[in-house]
């Protein structure tokens, strides 16, 4: 393993308490208000969110693959699903951007991005494992219900990038891609 992978590791087990609050908030608004309304179109099954468990192999799975929920379908096996939960903003209220984001930096980080780890999977690099599935969620003002979702293939998405259809956009110490929903085949989209 190289350094970096190993300091991520590291670095993941020291993840400052905000975050984890953060992503803890984001697993549970997953769960509670975005699964019930997608599961049906994603396959059904059972979710296990990554970031809830302790271990090396939830860790790389978030950190290395970008898997944040494993999906296990009864009968014919799981599956990881990479999602983002956004919650709305006050200041522009409850909206459905309809748009998938994907991390292309972060201010003040060394760390490998969202983009590179996907990009190098979903272009079959030695059969990496990736998510198969992006589920891009908007969350009311105050946390109570689910504005909008998309639910793409993660290899569609990176084809409306590879075909330029995308425009970046900076907030909150980072800058991400921005694709939206009407670009990306096969886009699943609930508002």
């Amino acid at each position: 393993m190289n350094n970096m992978n190993y300091e991520a590791r590291k670095n993941y087990a020291e993840m400052p308490k905000n975050v984890k609050q953060d992503c803890l908030k984001s697993n549970e608004a997953f769960v509670r208000l975005v699964w019930p309304v997608i599961s049906e179109v994603c396959g059904g099954g059972v979710i296990r969110p990554i970031e809830t468990f302790d271990g090396l192999v939830s860790r790389d799975l978030d950190i290395l693959a970008g898997i944040d929920v494993l999906q296990i379908i009864d009968g014919l096996g799981c599956r990881g699903i990479a999602s983002r939960v956004q919650f709305s903003d006050p200041k522009f209220g409850d909206k459905d951007w309809q748009t998938f984001t994907i991390r292309e930096s972060r201010i003040g980080s060394t760390g490998e991005t969202e983009l590179e780890k996907r990009f190098r999977a979903v272009n079959g690099m030695r059969g990496i494992i990736a998510p198969y599935l992006t589920v891009q969620s908007y969350i009311s003002v105050d946390g109570s219900r689910l504005v909008g979702c998309g639910v793409a293939r993660t290899v569609d998405i990176f084809q409306a990038i590879e075909d330029g259809k995308f425009t970046r956009n900076s907030y909150d110490n980072a800058n991400f891609l921005v694709i939206k929903y009407q670009d990306v085949a096969g886009v699943w989209n609930f508002c």
